[in-house]
């Protein structure tokens, strides 16, 4: 099915605009996408004349991949099962990925969730368990994999509407997205259908389709796989998951996620431990911001008023983390008297004293539970290697130990040491038996 657009100027710049993603700006790798409202039509119905094109869901071959690059494709990926409308670029891009399909990976130590109540939140994903930091909880293909925007629904060309309104191209544009999803959809298995309809919608009121409505609501972000020559919001692709598109936000998430092309899934790890019947939570949004600003984002997704911990329901506390996130995320973070110019203490001093406020931001940002984010890493990874170099093996030790789990959710090898003996080795330890 080849890219329909509207011939007017007018409405092929609102196509470029219209996204159902936004990518907030985040060093954890991890988005959900969502459709900025502006770019919703708040009237229902079509214009007057215009005729909906007839659409068919049909392919030949699910493996074959000599299409236009810029045509899109209602395909079901063989040994994958996920329906996806996929331009013929995304669906080589797939294909030519180095391993795949592999098998989506087992959890460590078995499965340890449950999906559940979670209050006014309506369902939510909570640990059976003990979950370790680094554990991964769930490694889980998509129902559905499609354009992030409107790409892949098919205006009719054959209809005269240059006469039509900005409002009216938008109608256009949003009743053919989601006849487009909603062909999607029909290519599910039953069990997934239902299990796609009893996600939340938090657009019924907005114009959205119910298909369209809930993709925005529950999409998560396939990163690495967009179509041919396209920038920023354009070209992406989001996907809804069973279980994990139930998984509620947290303003201190304890787990993080990440897409993974090769096995054609999304995987689940904790970034700090999670006791047994515990909300398991990810960040819908950048979680340095404060919290006006996290409000603005989470609005999309039918959260009027965050209650995800008391740092969000308490003002005074509201008050004091939004001044921790302001600083985190605005400041910047290093060692006085930095390691390459130290200097021997004066009488009185503690050879560390350059480490007190790194210190002090490990500790509150433990307290705020941003172990998610990378400027709590780097301030452990910091600490780590100045005491390695003032030959403190335990306090080394301390900080390294923080981030082992940390560098498995996010699927980094760990760069640190984990024994004594690891310490002792580490170029900084030997850098600072040097100043000896």
């Amino acid at each position: 099915m080849k890219r329909g657009f509207l011939n007017s100027s007018k409405a092929k710049q609102l196509i470029d605009n219209a996204v159902f993603t936004q990518q907030h700006p985040s060093k954890n790798r991890s988005h959900k996408v969502h459709l900025d409202f502006r770019d919703v039509a708040t009237e229902p119905g079509l214009p007057d004349g215009y005729e909906s094109p007839k659409l068919f869901s049909r392919e030949v071959a699910s493996s074959t991949l000599e299409y236009d690059p810029n045509a899109y494709i209602y395909t079901c990926v063989p040994a994958v099962n996920t329906e996806c409308l996929v331009s013929g670029h995304v669906k080589r891009m797939i294909y030519d990925t180095s391993a795949f399909p592999v098998l989506p990976l087992p959890p460590t130590r078995g499965k340890a969730y449950r999906i559940g109540e979670a209050g006014a939140k309506g369902l939510g994903m909570f640990s059976t368990r003990l979950i370790r930091a680094g554990d991964l909880i769930i490694d889980e293909r998509p129902m559905t994999f499609s354009p992030a925007n409107n790409a892949g629904s098919f205006v009719n060309p054959k209809i005269p509407n240059s006469h039509y309104t900005l409002a009216q191209h938008k109608q256009v544009i949003q009743h053919e997205t989601e006849k487009s999803r909603k062909l999607l959809f029909d290519r599910l298995p039953l069990e997934y259908q239902k299990a796609f309809m009893e996600l939340a919608n938090s657009h019924e009121h907005d114009g959205s389709g119910s298909i369209v409505g809930r993709i925005r609501t529950n999409g998560i972000e396939c990163v690495g796989l967009r179509d041919k020559d396209t920038t920023g919001d354009l070209g992406r692709y989001t996907c809804v998951c069973k279980d994990i598109s139930r998984i509620n936000h947290s303003c201190c998430p304890n787990a993080n996620y990440c897409w993974h092309t090769e096995s054609f899934s999304v995987r689940v790890y904790a970034v700090r431990d999670i006791p047994a019947n515990t909300e398991i939570t990810i960040a819908y949004c950048e979680i340095l911001r404060t919290a006006s600003e996290r409000a603005k984002y989470l609005l999309p997704y039918g959260i009027t008023s965050c209650a995800c911990s008391a740092t969000c329901i308490d003002p005074a506390l509201s008050k004091i983390s939004d001044e921790r996130r302001v600083r985190f995320n605005e400041g910047s973070l290093s060692l006085v008297p930095s390691i390459d110019s130290f200097t021997a203490p004066k009488p009185g001093e503690a050879e560390d004293r350059g480490s007190h406020t790194a210190v002090k931001w490990v500790q509150e940002m433990e307290e705020e539970g941003f172990q998610v984010t990378s400027e709590y890493r780097g301030a452990a990874y910091m600490l780590a290697n100045m005491y390695a170099y003032l030959q403190d093996v335990e306090k080394a030790l301390f900080y390294a130990k923080k981030l082992e789990g940390i560098h498995k959710a996010f699927e980094e090898k760990t760069p640190l040491f984990l024994t004594e003996e690891a310490v002792k080795s580490s170029l900084f330890y030997q850098l600072g038996k040097g100043r000896r």
